[in-house]
Protein backbone atom coordinates (compact mmCIF):
# COMPACT_ATOMS: atom_id res chain seq x y z
CA UNK A 1 0.00 0.00 0.00
CA UNK A 2 3.07 2.01 0.67
CA UNK A 3 3.89 1.82 -2.73
CA UNK A 4 0.13 2.89 -3.96
CA UNK A 5 0.62 6.06 -1.64
CA UNK A 6 3.62 7.02 -3.03
CA UNK A 7 2.46 6.70 -6.92
CA UNK A 8 -0.42 9.04 -5.89
CA UNK A 9 1.48 11.59 -4.49
CA UNK A 10 3.84 11.26 -6.97
CA UNK A 11 1.67 11.72 -9.61
CA UNK A 12 -0.19 14.43 -7.38
CA UNK A 13 2.84 16.44 -7.55
CA UNK A 14 4.56 16.21 -11.02
CA UNK A 15 2.86 18.19 -13.30
CA UNK A 16 1.55 17.33 -16.89
CA UNK A 17 4.01 18.05 -19.15
CA UNK A 18 3.14 21.19 -21.61
CA UNK A 19 3.28 21.48 -24.70
CA UNK A 20 4.78 24.31 -26.53
CA UNK A 21 3.49 25.39 -30.28
CA UNK A 22 6.16 25.60 -32.50
CA UNK A 23 6.50 29.12 -33.39
CA UNK A 24 4.85 30.42 -36.18
CA UNK A 25 6.70 32.79 -38.99
CA UNK A 26 5.18 35.18 -40.92
CA UNK A 27 6.51 35.26 -44.73
CA UNK A 28 7.70 39.15 -45.23
CA UNK A 29 5.45 40.61 -47.17
CA UNK A 30 7.05 42.60 -50.31
CA UNK A 31 5.05 45.72 -52.18
CA UNK A 32 5.74 46.00 -55.40
CA UNK A 33 5.06 49.27 -56.93
CA UNK A 34 4.23 49.36 -61.23
CA UNK A 35 5.37 52.99 -62.13
CA UNK A 36 2.02 54.76 -63.78
CA UNK A 37 2.29 54.04 -67.42
CA UNK A 38 1.46 57.28 -69.55
CA UNK A 39 0.94 57.72 -73.08
CA UNK A 40 1.90 60.61 -75.05
CA UNK A 41 -0.10 62.71 -76.65
CA UNK A 42 0.47 63.11 -80.15
CA UNK A 43 2.59 65.52 -81.70
CA UNK A 44 -0.14 68.03 -83.08
CA UNK A 45 1.31 69.56 -86.71
CA UNK A 46 0.72 72.98 -86.75
CA UNK A 47 -1.81 75.18 -88.47
CA UNK A 48 -1.47 77.76 -91.44
CA UNK A 49 -3.55 80.55 -91.72
CA UNK A 50 -2.99 81.16 -95.28
CA UNK A 51 -2.15 84.45 -97.13
CA UNK A 52 -3.97 85.20 -99.95
CA UNK A 53 -2.37 82.94 -103.12
CA UNK A 54 -0.55 80.44 -100.47
CA UNK A 55 -0.86 77.06 -101.52
CA UNK A 56 -1.69 74.81 -98.65
CA UNK A 57 -3.89 71.89 -97.47
CA UNK A 58 -7.53 72.11 -96.80
CA UNK A 59 -8.70 70.04 -93.99
CA UNK A 60 -12.60 70.42 -94.17
CA UNK A 61 -15.14 69.24 -91.38
CA UNK A 62 -17.97 70.53 -92.96
CA UNK A 63 -19.07 72.05 -96.45
CA UNK A 64 -23.21 72.99 -96.70
CA UNK A 65 -24.93 74.81 -99.30
CA UNK A 66 -25.56 78.08 -98.38
CA UNK A 67 -29.38 77.50 -98.10
CA UNK A 68 -28.83 74.66 -95.34
CA UNK A 69 -26.35 76.15 -93.51
CA UNK A 70 -26.61 77.20 -89.59
CA UNK A 71 -24.45 77.98 -86.87
CA UNK A 72 -25.23 74.97 -84.69
CA UNK A 73 -24.33 72.67 -87.68
CA UNK A 74 -21.31 74.82 -87.97
CA UNK A 75 -20.47 74.61 -83.93
CA UNK A 76 -20.90 70.88 -84.32
CA UNK A 77 -18.44 70.00 -87.10
CA UNK A 78 -15.64 71.85 -86.10
CA UNK A 79 -15.71 70.53 -82.09
CA UNK A 80 -13.67 67.30 -83.06
CA UNK A 81 -10.51 70.30 -84.22
CA UNK A 82 -11.50 72.49 -81.55
CA UNK A 83 -11.06 70.30 -79.00
CA UNK A 84 -7.22 69.25 -80.66
CA UNK A 85 -6.36 72.87 -79.67
CA UNK A 86 -7.20 74.43 -83.33
CA UNK A 87 -9.04 77.66 -84.06
CA UNK A 88 -11.66 78.03 -86.62
CA UNK A 89 -11.36 81.60 -87.96
CA UNK A 90 -14.85 81.16 -88.80
CA UNK A 91 -17.18 79.69 -92.00
CA UNK A 92 -16.19 80.89 -95.32
CA UNK A 93 -17.54 81.38 -98.97
CA UNK A 94 -15.76 77.80 -100.11
CA UNK A 95 -15.25 79.70 -103.70
CA UNK A 96 -12.25 81.19 -101.40
CA UNK A 97 -10.68 77.99 -101.55
CA UNK A 98 -9.34 78.33 -105.19
CA UNK A 99 -9.54 74.53 -106.68
CA UNK A 100 -12.27 73.41 -103.99
CA UNK A 101 -15.55 73.20 -106.04
CA UNK A 102 -13.46 71.33 -108.77
CA UNK A 103 -11.78 68.92 -106.45
CA UNK A 104 -14.96 68.47 -104.42
CA UNK A 105 -17.23 68.56 -107.40
CA UNK A 106 -19.29 70.74 -106.18
CA UNK A 107 -21.91 72.05 -108.26
CA UNK A 108 -20.38 75.47 -109.44
CA UNK A 109 -24.56 76.77 -109.41
CA UNK A 110 -24.66 76.62 -105.14
CA UNK A 111 -22.93 79.02 -103.22
CA UNK A 112 -20.94 76.40 -100.62
CA UNK A 113 -20.14 77.50 -96.86
CA UNK A 114 -17.41 76.28 -95.27
CA UNK A 115 -15.45 75.00 -92.04
CA UNK A 116 -11.93 74.07 -92.85
CA UNK A 117 -8.33 74.46 -91.26
CA UNK A 118 -5.10 74.75 -93.00
CA UNK A 119 -1.93 72.54 -92.99
CA UNK A 120 1.36 73.06 -94.72
CA UNK A 121 1.67 69.61 -96.06
CA UNK A 122 -0.56 66.66 -97.48
CA UNK A 123 1.15 64.29 -94.47
CA UNK A 124 0.27 67.19 -91.92
CA UNK A 125 -3.45 67.57 -93.33
CA UNK A 126 -3.53 63.79 -92.74
CA UNK A 127 -2.71 63.40 -89.78
CA UNK A 128 -5.21 65.15 -88.04
CA UNK A 129 -7.53 63.31 -90.38
CA UNK A 130 -6.43 59.53 -88.70
CA UNK A 131 -6.74 62.21 -84.88
CA UNK A 132 -10.30 63.03 -86.59
CA UNK A 133 -11.83 60.30 -88.27
CA UNK A 134 -14.55 60.81 -90.07
CA UNK A 135 -15.30 64.34 -88.79
CA UNK A 136 -12.47 65.31 -91.22
CA UNK A 137 -14.79 64.93 -94.29
CA UNK A 138 -11.98 66.35 -97.10
CA UNK A 139 -8.65 66.68 -97.58
CA UNK A 140 -7.46 68.81 -100.25
CA UNK A 141 -4.95 71.03 -101.58
CA UNK A 142 -6.14 74.76 -102.57
CA UNK A 143 -4.85 78.11 -102.89
CA UNK A 144 -6.05 80.35 -100.79
CA UNK A 145 -8.38 83.53 -101.67
CA UNK A 146 -10.68 85.93 -99.66
CA UNK A 147 -7.78 86.45 -97.27
CA UNK A 148 -6.70 90.29 -96.63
Amino acid sequence: MKFALLLLVLAATTAAPTTTAAPTTTAPTTTTTVAPTTTEAPTLPDQVWGAHGDAVWAVYFGIWPESEFTTDAFNDAIAPGEALGYEFFGWFDVHCDLGAYELLELNPDVNYIGAAIYFATEADALAIGALVGPAAIAFIPINVSCAD
